[in-house]
């Protein structure tokens, strides 16, 4: 889309929104399926594939979730809340 200007060239340098995804399941029942599919070739973790920036084999974890969701949180709430933002 190159007739639409980036953040940077709007005036807002430094914003960077990305969309991420997490994997739920019951404990125990996933195991380590998904970081094999997330690979496929057997490498790339941590490594960008496409679209996607899979995240390093350590942060996938429960806690390393976890933490990440909270760090998203916690950048987003103020903002949110200073918007006036709520869901419908």
């Amino acid at each position: 889309m190159p007739d639409i200007p980036s953040a940077g060239e709007s005036g807002l340098a430094g914003l960077n929104i990305a969309g991420w995804f997490g994997f739920y399941a019951p404990k125990g029942r996933a195991g380590g399926c998904h970081r094999q599919a997330q690979r496929g070739d057997g490498g790339g973790a941590g490594r960008s594939r496409g679209d996607l920036d899979v995240a390093a084999r350590e942060q996938q974890t429960p806690a390393g979730l976890a933490t990440f969701q909270t760090a998203e949180m916690d950048k987003w709430w103020p903002i949110i809340k200073a918007a006036g933002i709520r869901g419908e």
